[in-house]
């Protein structure tokens, strides 16, 4: 158990003035916010962050013996409510989970199709948005007056796809004519392990970081999820705070802009690709 009187990582101010601008200025993130930040439990929270960032104790007046709500008090005075009976120093926290990184990796990165296109971006835009045109116009001729039955729900789908392969092939032919006749093989979400890994140099800010059990949801499976995070490009960051405090993390970074024009750029998609690539072809 906890000792108040010794934990040096308790502070102790010495005054309800001080203590509500500590709650504004440093001892920001209660531990609900720390358990929010790392999608952990409380329990794991109390094993290992609490006993390693310097915090304050907001007691509520709950007990045997009626006390001061100090969390009410705290409360009216900021304008603020708190619920929480610890309040960490919130610099203090994002450095310890930062210092306790261990390793920082990408295997995928999403581009602009206009980014493969390269010079030939506004040739290959045109022609999508051409292919666009003709493919609803083509799905509104096999739809006009029929019931939706299994064969037709299925015809719709060969259409997508048709359209889908022609305008991938068209962006593959244009990627391979700006690289001096180079191939593009996109990466297989299926076989991941057989897409190399690369060194991030920077670390993610904290608030990017997602638990692949956080992403899940309900009747989703452990392979859906690492597909996903495969297919979006996600950073993955692998961390160690003690023996039994292992976790692991994808960060959610920010697609490229589109092509630089309002109409054209509706059109200009995201396609992932291996870090090795994106690297090869200065794509990033």
């Amino acid at each position: 158990m906890q000792d108040w009187k010794t934990d040096e990582t308790i502070i102790k101010l010495d005054s309800f003035a001080e203590v509500c601008r500590a709650l504004e200025d440093t001892y920001t993130i209660s531990m609900r916010g720390i358990c929010e930040a790392l999608q952990c439990s409380r329990t794991w929270a109390n094993t290992n962050i609490k006993p390693f960032i310097p915090h304050i104790v907001l007691m509520n007046g709950k007990g045997k013996t009626p006390k001061i709500n100090w969390q009410q008090m705290a409360s009216i005075k900021n304008k603020t409510r708190y619920k929480d009976t610890l309040y960490f120093d919130e610099a203090a926290f994002r450095k310890y989970c930062t210092d306790h990184v261990t390793s920082v990796t990408r295997q995928t990165v999403r581009v602009r199709e206009s980014a493969l296109a390269g010079r030939k971006a506004r040739e290959f835009l045109l022609y999508k948005e051409d292919k666009l045109n003709e493919k609803e116009k083509k799905l509104s001729e096999l739809t006009k007056g029929k019931n939706f039955s299994e064969y037709v729900y299925m015809t719709i789908a060969l259409t997508h796809r048709a359209y889908d392969k022609a305008i991938h092939k068209k962006l593959m032919s244009l990627f391979s004519e700006t690289h001096a006749g180079q191939e593009l093989t996109l990466p297989d979400p299926k076989k991941r392990t057989a897409t190399k890994a690369f060194e991030v140099a920077e670390i993610p800010p904290l608030a990017t970081w997602q638990a692949p059990h956080d992403y899940k949801g309900y009747g989703d499976t452990d392979e859906g999820v690492y597909v996903a995070f495969f297919n979006q490009g996600r950073i993955r960051i692998e961390c160690s705070f003690g023996e039994k405090g292992q976790k692991v993390y994808y960060a959610m970074i920010p697609d490229p802009s589109a092509y630089d024009d309002t109409e054209l750029g509706k059109h200009d998609g995201l396609v992932t690709v291996s870090m090795q690539d994106a690297i090869k072809y200065s794509l990033l």
